[in-house]
């Protein structure tokens, strides 16, 4: 009779991609402390890439708008001499 009562099998235990974040933070070990810091210094390092990022938008956006400005008068200038070319090309047909 005792032998006919089956016992419900045990869970399984969760797999580290199943597991929640309540469950890693309230882990005690000093791994924990590890992590923290660990977290703390790859916080930092993402911090000052970004910042430095941003100094490099600065500068690569003031270059393209310097070499943009030097496009636009080396055009003109261009413009402007290939104008005097044609009066110089006028005049020679002529004489």
């Amino acid at each position: 009779m005792i032998d006919e009562i089956k016992k419900p099998p045990a869970p399984a235990p969760p797999s580290a991609s199943i597991r929640t974040s309540t469950e890693i933070t309230t882990d005690k070990s000093p791994n924990k402390i590890e992590k923290t810091t660990l977290t703390s210094e790859k916080q930092s390092e993402i911090a000052n890439l970004e910042k430095l990022l941003e100094v490099q938008d600065a500068k690569f956006n003031a270059a393209i708008q310097d070499l943009t400005a030097k496009l636009y008068l080396e055009t003109e200038k261009r413009t402007a001499l290939q104008a005097e070319l044609q009066k110089l090309a006028q005049c020679v047909t002529q004489v």
